[in-house]
């Protein structure tokens, strides 16, 4: 069977085409986080409509949980970003305000360093042996989450979907999320 043809846009058109609550997931096949992870994606955020203005809502490294703009974040990371949108029709009790709201909640809020050497180290062979898989879902994300369990937790305690079950929160990683039978695949958008 043929591989479906990726849906590209240019940074205009692909704002215009990105909704509210739409998953934005950056994608960096060589960075650190796609290489030593599941997937080629580097970074998760969620797209957010506020007046005229395309906001991403996320929690970044070096940053913490903020709110910054659609255009100049593409413009300054020169990244594909792949958009993604709840299937509402898959999941009719997804609620979409509510996932925004926890995601709003989180700006200001420190970046996750432990939990992302936690979900790294779960990589590592040795390491694997000997610890079980994080597949707690009700587990807490903590008060300093990482982008991708920020998204995961934001869906399962607002949302009131987990998007990745059997696996906690704070081990999504951005590949996870991508895979997520809660978030089907729409286009991606080009840094002009």
């Amino acid at each position: 069977m043929p591989e479906p043809q990726i849906k590209i846009l240019s940074a205009a058109d692909g704002r215009n085409a990105t909704r509210s609550g739409d998953l934005l997931l950056t994608r960096r096949p060589r960075g650190v986080i796609a290489r030593f992870g599941r997937g080629e994606h580097s970074h998760a955020g969620m797209a957010a409509w506020w007046g005229g203005d395309l906001m991403i809502l996320e929690v970044r490294e070096f940053a913490g949980g903020r709110v910054v703009w659609f255009d100049e974040e593409l413009r300054k990371r020169g990244l594909p970003i792949d958009v993604y949108r709840p299937d509402r029709a898959a999941y009719p009790r997804y609620d979409l305000s509510g996932s925004l709201r926890v995601m709003r909640r989180l700006a200001g809020c420190r970046y996750g360093y432990w939990a992302i050497a936690r979900a790294a180290m779960a990589h590592a062979a040795f390491v694997r042996l000997f610890t079980p898989a994080d597949v707690d879902d009700k587990a807490p994300v903590g008060p300093s989450p990482f982008c991708s369990g920020a998204i995961a937790h934001a869906c399962r305690t607002g949302g009131g979907v987990d998007p990745v079950p059997n696996l906690a929160d704070r081990a999504v990683e951005p590949a996870d999320l991508a895979r997520s039978l809660l978030f089907t695949h729409r286009f991606t958008v080009e840094p002009d």
